[in-house]
């Protein structure tokens, strides 16, 4: 192997993390179920050593290490002719944990009878047979990749003579392949990165989905082009009976295939919402099976354009199953896949498609957003035995009831995922399969439905309507339509608005409905839509990446909202952005604003200069041109928010510039009760003209040691009002201690990362906490060898703690971890209920069983084992720790627990 190669694998493997046996292992390595075979955990069948390396197998027969260099040997030997699929399948091979994640670039020439299935509203769905097979493990004895295929037979050969309707016949040398489905990707020749990001969702989610023994998932086998139409094909598994929608009434008969069909999805349903991902376009018609009983969800992903970016806003799907909540431009989440799952509940025991007797139109969104739902149908008399029938009748009961809260218009009301699997798992009914009466009538469908996905673009106008609705239900207007009537019936007062109104903060549409009521509802609904116009905007994008900075691109939907903070700016600051080429006259000429928008302002988010920086400063922001006509902007910003702003609560310091000195600075930054920044000279005078700050966040600057008396002065005047205390990257001077002494027990949390390692210093710091903060209820420290007693007083002392999280600070030892549990189950608190622990503390196998134990009586913890070398835990360990958490004393919502979660 190459020099270059085995560089590029090394880069990778430090990137990634790639092996779970090996020091880099990952956190959230996933759990693993029982064989299917042995019954014995997986993990132990997969701990077979590699036959090259020596390391354990990834999966059975699979070694992640090996495989991925044996695919790198031929990434030169292939293209599909687009970058981004390159890198796709690429990434696939190399970080393939068992057969099921790896894709391949296929030849279309290795095809045959490739026969048309079905049109779908973004693909066409073809039959085919793959000769080569697909990949399942490398041959040590071959030296190539053995592939899963069967011996064809003569109906393969028969159809192959149908020339009108088969493409690429298969010839009678040819004996043996794998029957495959290709999804043909309208419009796919430029496809794009952000659709190829669902399927590498999607392969995590079959990894997840088989290793944890969830559900059964539609397998990808590789990719590739149909060189007539330039198209990308996706090969995936084939499954004989295929859709549930071509097979309702069958179920509508067969319960027991219904309850089990169900359960198959819930649990598949449960491992993607495991992964934090949604479906997006769940309906009957993309749940597959290839057995009566078994049932897997297909097309994750695949439900929209493969050559354009979907926007966040954008709604893709079939319409009876998209949640109202969605139709009217919310975004899509696990609530909504359950919704759908309700639809699909319905037609499960009607045996029609849901809503198949009228327009699938805009009338039908109203409907579906007002609260319309399908029918009411009629449990069948299937059973002869009456015994019999009423236990199905009895299911059905429950059933409806299910189903019902599925369809809830509140998507917080609606079941999980785990909570249908866990109703589904405990209906039996008697196995007795029965065939579709021949009076049944043939289900015939409104010329207007459409049961295959497409994009949906009228959420605006579907919130204008119901908007208006539900006002106009709220108001009483005479017969005069006298405006001093309409004015009383809207009498509330200016602090109830701001209730209200507090509460659509992020539901635009409602409030700009809001602000055109009277004068009244106006003011105040502005001043919500302004208090921070820029989180607003970002919602969605902060809800799914915390802090996350926005492209260049995305910056342009944000220019009116820039221009307009431009325009507020006093003339001298205008006259100077544009003498440095900052700004145009252009961006100066938008009509007046009606208010003072700055003034409404609650705090100046973090990331906000920076993005209005790279929105009008025409500059590579890398340059030194930039930095300086930055400076320039930000300083004129922040003028402009100090002069305006008298409401301020949060502030992040950011910036290098001297803010503190700005005219209206302390009446400005005066009412704050949440301050994050650097330690610096100026912080004591800063901390001291608050009035009510109660959260203080600090990184302290190593260059400025002789700051840390004036800082501990600054927060002792102000321990009336602080209760969160926050420092990182601290030093020996900086006597943190002091800090603590003086907050006169008001402390609820505090937070200190990366202290400086002392002895004698840390044990003044702990016994100060022990001491000094009786209220705190949430710890984290750093802890050396000695400080076992000392961690003793803070639970003695401390009784209203219940969340602890250790750090050992010396890289050279470890901290014999069963000392620290036997503190816990003796000496915490009794409403203790959540513990941290980094690498460094290591358990014997009987001290963490006897600690378990000893809680089980006692509020579940939360026993976080967030650790980055593996040889600490071992399997015995992990044994030990799946049992527990599977009876309860782990509390479930333990975010990192070491071969769990």
């Amino acid at each position: 192997m190459s020099r270059n190669i085995e560089d590029t694998l090394r880069k990778f493997e430090q990137q990634h993390g790639l092996y779970p046996n090996q020091q880099n292992t990952s956190d959230e390595e996933e759990q693993y179920g029982l064989c299917y075979d042995c019954n014995r955990p997986d993990e132990e069948r997969y701990s077979v050593l590699c036959f090259d390396c020596n390391r354990s197998n990834t999966s059975d027969g699979w070694c992640q290490y090996c495989n991925s260099r044996r695919f790198q040997q031929d990434f030169n030997k292939w293209t599909s002719g687009n970058e981004f699929i390159d890198k796709f399948i690429q990434d696939t091979q190399l970080k393939a944990r068992d057969s099921k994640e790896v894709m391949e670039w296929i030849p279309y020439n290795y095809f045959r009878n490739i026969q048309y299935l079905a049109q779908g509203g973004f693909s066409i769905v073809y039959k085919a047979i793959l000769l080569n097979g697909r990949i399942y493990k490398w041959g040590n004895e071959e030296k190539q990749w053995k592939r899963y295929s069967n011996k064809l037979n003569d109906d393969d050969y028969e159809n192959a003579k149908q020339q009108d309707s088969i493409m690429s016949p298969l010839n009678q040398n040819e004996k043996e392949g794998w029957y495959v489905v290709l999804k043909s990707l309208n419009n796919s020749s430029n496809i794009n990165e952000n659709f190829l990001n669902e399927w590498k969702n999607y392969l995590n989610f079959i990894y997840v989905n088989r290793s944890s023994s969830y559900g059964i998932s539609i397998e990808l086998y590789g990719i590739t082009q149909d060189p007539e139409t330039l198209n990308y094909m996706i090969a995936m598994e084939y499954k004989c009976d295929g859709n549930f929608r071509s097979n309702l009434m069958i179920r509508k008969y067969n319960p027991y295939d219904k309850y089990h069909n169900l359960r198959w999805i819930a649990k598949s349903l449960k491992a993607l919402h495991k992964c934090n991902l949604v479906h997006g376009d769940l309906h009957s018609g993309n749940l597959l099976s290839d057995h009566r009983t078994w049932a897997c969800i297909s097309d994750f992903g695949l439900s929209k354009p493969a050559d354009k970016s979907i926007k966040s806003n954008e709604i893709y799907g079939v319409l009876p199953y998209i949640a109202p909540e969605v139709l009217r431009g919310k975004p899509y989440t696990k609530a909504a896949d359950i919704y759908s799952f309700g639809i699909i509940m319905w037609e499960m025991s009607s045996g029609i498609p849901a809503f198949n007797n009228i327009p699938h139109d805009f009338d039908l969104s109203l409907d579906i957003c007002k609260g319309l739902r399908p029918k009411n149908f009629e449990v069948p008399n299937i059973f002869d035995n009456i015994i019999e029938q009423k236990i199905f009748e009895n299911i059905e009961v429950k059933y409806t009831e299910l189903m019902i809260r599925c369809w809830d218009p509140d998507p917080n009301k609606r079941p999980t995922a785990k909570n249908l699997y866990d109703h589904l798992r405990e209906w039996h009914v008697p196995y007795s399969r029965k065939p579709v009466p021949e009076n049944e009538p043939i289900i015939q469908n409104h010329p207007s439905t459409c049961y295959t996905s497409r994009k949906f673009d009228y959420s605006t106008k579907l919130n204008e309507m119901l908007n208006q609705g539900e006002l106009s239900s709220k108001i009483i207007i005479n017969d005069s339509d006298d405006e001093a009537t309409l004015s009383e019936s809207l009498d509330l007062n200016e602090d109830c608005l701001n209730i209200i109104f507090s509460e659509l903060k992020y539901d635009t549409n409602s409030l700009y409905s809001c602000i055109l009521v009277n004068r009244l509802w106006c003011m105040v609904g502005v001043k919500i839509l302004w208090k921070n116009s820029y989180e607003a905007l970002n919602h969605q994008r902060y809800k799914k990446v915390p802090n996350f900075r926005i492209t260049y691109d995305e910056i342009l939907q944000f220019t009116k909202l820039y221009n307009t903070i431009i325009y507020l700016l006093p003339t001298s600051s205008k006259q100077l952005l544009i003498e440095n080429d900052i700004v145009l006259l252009s961006t100066l000429s938008a009509n007046k604003p009606l208010f003072n928008y700055i003034s409404f302002y609650s705090y100046i988010p973090q990331n906000f200069m920076h993005d209005i920086g790279r929105a009008l400063i025409k500059e590579n922001p890398g340059s030194h041109k930039y930095q300086e006509k930055f400076k320039i902007l930000e300083q004129e910003c922040y003028k402009l928010f100090i002069n305006n702003c008298k409401d301020i609560k949060e502030f992040c310091w950011a910036t290098a510039l001297p803010l503190y000195q700005y005219p209206g600075a302390s009446t400005c930054f005066s009412q704050l009760h949440t301050l994050k920044i650097d330690c610096r000279q100026e912080l004591a005078k800063f901390i001291d003209v608050q009035k009510g700050l109660q959260s203080l966040s600090l990184r302290c600057n190593r260059n400025q040691e002789t700051t840390s008396i004036q800082l501990s002065e600054a927060i002792e005047r102000k321990a009336d009002t602080l209760k969160k205390l926050l420092i990182w990257d601290t030093y020996k001077n900086c006597k943190i201690y002091m800090f603590i002494e003086n907050s006169y027990g008001n402390l609820r949390k505090i937070s200190i990362w990366d202290l400086y390692t002392d002895q004698v210093y840390t044990k003044i710091l702990l016994k100060a906490i022990a001491k000094n903060c009786p209220k705190i209820e949430s710890l984290k420290v750093n802890i050396l060898l000695e400080n076992l007693d000392d961690v003793k007083n803070i639970f003695l002392n401390c009784t209203r703690l219940n969340k602890l999280s250790l750090r050992f600070n010396q890289s050279d030892l470890e901290v014999n971890g069963d000392e620290i549990l036997d503190i816990l189950v003796n000496y915490s608190p009794k409403t203790f209920n959540n513990i941290s622990f980094n690498e460094d503390f290591v358990f014997s196998v009987n001290g963490l069983e006897n600690f378990f134990e000893k809680w089980r009586n006692r509020i579940p913890i939360k026993f976080n084992t967030r650790f980055d070398r593996s040889f600490h835990f071992t399997q015995e360990h992990i044994t030990i720790v799946r049992k527990y958490f599977d009876e309860g004393v782990i509390d479930k919502e333990t975010k990192y627990l070491y071969g769990v979660k």
